[in-house]
Formats: C-alpha cells, sequence, structure tokens
C-alpha cells in the first residue's frame, strides 16, 4: 500500500510543479490588488485536478493490469488512492495557511476560507473518485467540472456570509461547520465503499 501510494505521488510531480507556478502568479496578482484570501481558495481547487490527471497517468500506462498482480487488496489499493488525495489537499492547506499568516488575515477569516476549502475538496472528492473508476477519465471530466461548479458556489457564499455575518467562531457557528464536515466524512466513507464495489466488479 505504501509503494502505491509513493507511486501516486511520484507520478504527479510534474503537475505539482504546474500548479505552484501557477499558484505563485495567483499569489502576486491578488496580493496586488489586496485580496490575499483568493489564492488559498485558488490553491484548494487547483488540488482537485490532481485527481484527474493521476487518473489519466493510470489509464496511459494500463496501471491496472499492474495492479492485478501484485499481493495487494482491491481495498488497499483503492484506499491508497484515497489516502493520495488527502495528502495533496492537507499539503493545499497548510501552503494556503502559511500564506494568509504571512499577508495577515484575521485569524477568524483563515479558519472560515480554509474550512470552506477543506469542505469543497471533501465534496469533490466523495463524488467523483467512484465516477472517474465507473467511467474513465475522458467521460468524468463534464462530470468533474458539473460537480465543482454548484459545491463551489456554495461554499463561496458560506465563506461570504461567514465573514460579513460574524467576527469570531460562536457556538452557532462552529455547530454549523460541525454539521457540515461530519456530513462530508459519512460522504468520503460511502465513497470509499462504491470505489471498491465498482473496481471489484471490473475484476471480475
Amino acid at each position: 500500500m505504501k509503494g502505491f501510494l509513493l507511486n501516486d505521488l511520484f507520478s504527479i510531480r510534474r503537475l505539482l510543479k504546474s500548479i505552484a507556478i501557477v499558484y505563485l502568479v495567483f499569489m502576486v496578482a491578488w496580493g496586488a490588488v489586496g485580496k490575499p484570501q483568493m489564492p488559498a481558495l485558488m490553491l484548494g481547487i487547483m488540488s482537485i485536478s490532481y485527481m484527474g490527471n493521476l487518473f489519466s497517468y493510470d489509464e496511459f500506462y494500463h496501471w491496472e493490469k499492474y495492479q492485478r498482480v501484485i499481493p495487494l487488496s482491491v481495498r488497499q489499493v483503492v484506499l491508497a488512492r484515497y489516502l493520495s488525495f488527502g495528502i495533496a489537499a492537507l499539503v493545499t492547506l497548510v501552503l494556503g495557511l502559511m500564506y494568509l499568516l504571512v499577508m495577515r488575515v484575521p485569524l477568524y477569516e483563515i479558519g472560515v476560507i480554509l474550512m470552506g476549502t477543506a469542505a469543497m475538496q471533501m465534496y469533490t472528492i466523495s463524488v467523483t473518485v467512484p465516477i472517474y473508476y465507473k467511467l474513465g477519465v475522458a467521460k468524468s471530466r463534464l462530470i468533474q467540472l458539473l460537480v465543482m461548479l454548484i459545491p463551489a458556489g456554495i461554499f463561496m457564499g458560506m465563506i461570504t456570509v461567514l465573514r460579513k455575518e460574524f467576527s469570531e467562531f460562536t457556538v452557532g457557528v462552529e455547530l454549523i461547520l460541525g454539521g457540515v464536515f461530519l456530513v462530508l466524512l459519512i460522504g468520503i466513507l460511502l465513497s470509499v465503499r462504491i470505489s471498491i464495489r465498482i473496481v471489484r466488479k471490473k475484476e471480475v
């Protein structure tokens, strides 16, 4: 399982370099106009592209054939893939946090921005990964875009409301955010089970 995880991370290193370059451009541009919050959000959104590219590499190099001959279960292979996505999301959140701290964004706003970004990442991973396993990359690109647009609008609206209506974390805000992340966590767990079933059926 560790080998699968390392393979995912190594195979995508070129994409990560491209993301870093684009992010630096956004960071300078938005920082110059006085909106340092946007690069942190963009970094989270860009990390989601990691999923499609990783599945593209799998199809191009016929990685699924190799998976069938190694002594790992379908469950381990799928879990390694979700873990690699989780690591990519976590790295982008840490980088976003560092940037927001350097730009001296208020701590409450930092918390709202990062939690909104994390929620969007969790939602996108839970919905699109089973679709990639089921339909493949070519058929899933448009679906991923549609899946991302709706939650992106919702989470951006949530961030805007929380920033305007509250200046600190209250019990009500904490309950709302806690409920959102609980639902998303359940979604991730269901997504893993669905992906495992899809991959097992393909191997039959």
